[in-house]
């Protein structure tokens, strides 16, 4: 049995910055208590090796995350437009259509004969 089983992610565009203020912690449910991620500053070290993670989340708080940042208006770089999709959807239907058009002519044919 988990002792602190839900993970909460809140995100906010901070005022006047071009920045997110973060909030993530993990709520008990027994006691009402939570643990909270404190700040966290950088180490300067070597280069050589491998660093560790700063902090994991699991799959269902990094969706979490991602949903919060998406509410802030944070959209991946490569992320297309909804009209786009739409459009690249009617190109493929429309694309697909034909195939199957082209199928059925020659069925027709085969079946004619």
């Amino acid at each position: 049995m988990k002792i602190f089983d839900d993970i909460k992610i809140r995100v906010r565009r901070k005022d006047f910055d071009d920045a997110f203020g973060f909030l993530i912690c993990e709520e008990r449910r027994s006691t009402q208590k939570r643990r909270i991620v404190k700040p966290f500053s950088l180490a300067l070290e070597p280069q050589e090796g491998s660093a560790e993670d700063t902090f994991s989340l699991p799959h269902d708080a990094a969706r979490m995350l991602m949903d919060e940042l998406w509410q802030c208006g944070l959209r991946p770089t490569d992320a297309k437009s909804g009209n786009e999709v739409i459009a690249a959807q009617k190109t493929n239907l429309e694309d697909l259509r034909k195939v199957i058009n082209q199928q059925n002519e020659i069925c027709k044919s085969v079946i004619a004969k």
